[in-house]
């Protein structure tokens, strides 16, 4: 999920990184998918700044 708050008058913006949370199940073989979904999470907020 990508959250966007703000906080003291500054707008932020938080998104959960699918990469982490492969690295908490090393042998469950979703890090190629984890790391696709980050690429694309990343890239929406690079997009909305």
């Amino acid at each position: 999920p990508i959250s966007v708050y703000v906080q003291n008058g500054k707008t932020y913006i938080s998104a959960l990184r699918p990469r982490v949370i492969a690295d908490f199940y090393p042998k469950s073989d979703i890090k190629s998918i984890a790391d696709e979904v980050d690429r694309f999470i990343l890239s929406i907020v690079d997009e909305s700044r």
